[in-house]
């Protein structure tokens, strides 16, 4: 292992650890502890699509569908091959009424080889299980 990888690793462990933040804050109605957490592990993680979906979804809890599909279009560029995006930005095409760009999402979604994706997300599923666990143990 190099001091690159060990880098790296702090890194994710940090994104990580802002995620789990951003979980808990979400889940408490702290909207904006939320966003910046969210922000910052966007910012740790320019590769991964989770923490723009978070930010997209913290839109949607705050009843601003918009802004919602404003980040899902916004990161299509940089993760377009990403099938959670796409599902999300399906959901969100929805929510504003519109089936036909929904259903096109879902397509494109289901066409993409999602397995990396899924190892990816296992993690910061995880994190979002110990924030629940958290917040259940009154933590």
């Amino acid at each position: 292992m190099t001091a690159t990888d060990d880098e790296e690793g702090g890194l994710r462990r940090a994104a990580v650890a802002l995620l789990r933040r951003g979980f808990a804050d979400l889940g408490a109605g702290r909207f904006d502890d939320a966003d910046s957490a969210f922000s910052r592990a966007a910012a740790a993680l320019p590769d991964s699509p989770v923490p723009v979906v978070l930010r997209a979804t913290l839109c949607q809890a705050r009843s601003d569908n918009e802004g919602a599909l404003r980040v899902l279009r916004g990161a299509l560029q940089a993760h377009g091959g990403c099938a959670l995006l796409r599902v999300h930005l399906a959901d969100a095409y929805a929510r504003a009424g519109n089936s036909i760009r929904a259903r096109a999402e879902l397509a494109k979604a289901s066409e993409l080889d999602a397995i990396e994706e899924v190892r990816e997300l296992s993690i910061y599923v995880g994190a979002w299980i110990d924030a629940l666990d958290d917040a259940q143990q009154g933590r």
